[in-house]
This record gives C-alpha cells, structure tokens and sequence, in this order.
C-alpha cells in the first residue's frame, strides 16, 4: 500500500485546508481601523444605554458587540444595523416624520475604514447634514 503524502495532491489538499482552517481561526476578531470607527460613530451619535455592548479593551471583539455582522473568514464587518439610535424630537410630527433641526451632522467618512461592508442601516435617525468628503462640511 502506498503512503498517501506520496501523492503530490493529497499532501495540496491536506495544507489548503490547514491553510484555512488556520486562517479561520486566526481572522474572527475585529479589525483595529474598524473597531475605531464604531466607536467613534457610538461617542458621537449614541451612548451606552442604546450600545452597552461596544466597549473598548483589548480582548472585546467588535465582531460579538450587537447590531454588527462580522464575515465568518475574513473576520471584517460586513453588516451594521445602526437604525433607531439618534432622534431629537420623541414623537413623529402629523406625517410621521421628527424634527431633525438641532441634529448632529453624520460624517460619512466614518465608514471609510470598512472594507467589505455590504450593508449600512441607518433609518430613523436624524442627521442635520451628511459630510461625503474629508474636510468638507
């Protein structure tokens, strides 16, 4: 009987899924610039009692906190679900709609940092303005 790490594809096969295996495991955690980027959308338009699972630390993985989808390999976030969490007025005026005057502007730039995101829930918030670009306003 033959050695199966005698075939050449067997030994391929073998370290492709080590390969992956390995970076399955190593890639869920959360990315530096993207774990930035929540947290900077939570200080500025958020607080804890609406995101008490964002908290900064070293071993807290953004990919766990809520309303953040993480892609199973690549460990980036691909889906936030970021709806309901800023409104001035409490209630919807006779067309449903709140009073967004006051509201803070929604930097759009923020996002920037997401590399595979496929998905950006932002309904029922109010933002006054939206900056599209670095440096504008």
């Amino acid at each position: 009987m033959e050695c199966p790490w005698k075939k050449p594809w067997v030994v391929l096969m073998g370290a492709i899924a080590l390969i992956q295996l390995y970076g399955s495991i190593n890639s869920h955690g959360c990315f530096t610039e993207e774990k930035r980027s929540l947290l900077e959308f939570k200080a500025a338009y958020s607080n804890d009692s609406l995101l008490p699972s964002w908290m900064d630390g070293p071993n807290n993985n953004c990919c766990d906190w809520k309303r953040v989808t993480c892609h199973p390999s690549s460990g980036r976030v691909i889906h936030l679900s970021l709806y309901a969490l800023y409104k001035l007025g409490s209630l919807p005026d006779d067309n449903g709609e709140y009073d967004c005057d006051g509201s803070p502007t929604l930097n759009g730039t923020m996002f920037l940092s997401f590399r595979e995101l496929t998905t950006l829930n932002l309904s029922y918030n109010c933002f006054g303005e939206f900056i599209s670009k670095p440096g504008t306003l």
